[in-house]
């Protein structure tokens, strides 16, 4: 979505806007492309189960309202 506007606003009468425009436009492909699909997914390969650590204060509200995965048993 952030990438249709900025493309509109990079067909702008105004050469600033239209420079702002490009610019957003592929700072934000170049993110959601290289970024995200690349370092990110390494990055939590490499750190394991430290992805899904909880704040030792958030735990027992967690508990409370019950947000936990349930394993399942393949067959």
């Amino acid at each position: 979505m952030m990438i249709v506007i900025f493309a509109a606003i990079a067909t702008s009468g105004v050469s600033i806007m239209r420079m702002l425009g490009v610019g957003l436009t592929l700072v934000v492909l170049v993110d959601a492309t290289l970024i995200r699909m690349i370092p990110v997914p390494v990055f939590m390969r490499l750190t394991g189960t430290g992805n899904w650590w909880v704040p030792r204060g958030a735990r027992p509200i967690l508990e409370k309202v019950r947000l936990r995965e349930q394993c399942r048993s393949p067959g």
